[in-house]
């Protein structure tokens, strides 16, 4: 498995079940329609890549009722109790 750059994304790998279950939520697909500028009635996420900081990053590529949508995510530290957040989103397949 290569190695990530410091400080840059990983490699882009694909979606395998811990993924899924942290992205294939009712409140990601609110946050990803809030963004969207639509709804998001389903979500299945294809592939992602991360970057580690204080928490992880995450670009996720996945299908959104059917179209492409590519999200950029971060996941705090455990120990702060905050939720996944939504930074960008964008109709595209580009990871």
């Amino acid at each position: 498995q290569a190695m990530a750059v410091a400080g840059g994304f990983s490699d882009i790998r694909d979606a395998d079940e811990e993924v899924k279950l942290q992205f294939e939520t009712a409140a990601i697909r609110e946050l990803l329609a809030e963004k969207l500028g639509g709804s998001c009635r389903e979500l299945v996420v294809k592939r992602y890549r991360t970057q580690v900081v204080a928490g992880t990053n995450f670009k996720v590529h996945a299908e959104a009722d059917g179209k492409d949508v590519v999200f950029k995510a971060h996941r705090p530290l455990p120990h702060t109790g905050e939720p996944i957040s939504i930074s960008e989103a964008a109709y595209s397949a580009e990871l």
